[in-house]
């Protein structure tokens, strides 16, 4: 029997796989791995970061959705509410879906959240 965690991501890939959105991207970085996606984030028209791909690491602990999931971004992103490291700052609640967190991070991209500041120097 398959623990909650791997019930409930199995459920969400699902889900965006028969709709996926105009916005984002994901799949599996190893299809053996329901606990790591690949999520590519298109640029939002009428950002700085229109027209661009930005790659990321989505990894899942096991027991999801009670502990958040870790966003990294392999792109090269400047953006003040992401660390340096790519490493995301965003909030957490185990209520929100996979394409909630995805949105949510598409949000950030649009407007810079200056009460949570991640990278000063992008953020002048």
């Amino acid at each position: 029997m398959e623990d909650p965690a791997t019930l409930v991501l199995k459920k969400e890939l699902k889900k965006f796989n028969e709709n996926p959105s105009q916005y984002f991207s994901v799949g599996l970085v190893n299809e053996e791995d329901i606990f790591v996606w690949e999520v590519t984030i298109f640029g939002l028209r009428g950002t700085p970061y229109e027209g661009g791909l930005f790659r990321a690491h989505l990894t899942f602990p096991k027991d999801f959705p009670i502990s958040p999931p870790k966003m990294r971004f392999l792109s090269d992103i400047w953006h003040p509410n992401i660390f340096p490291d790519g490493r995301d700052y965003s909030g957490w609640r185990p209520i929100l879906s996979v394409e909630t967190i995805v949105l949510s991070v598409l949000s950030m991209l649009s407007e810079s959240y200056t009460d949570a500041v991640a990278n000063p120097n992008a953020a002048q």
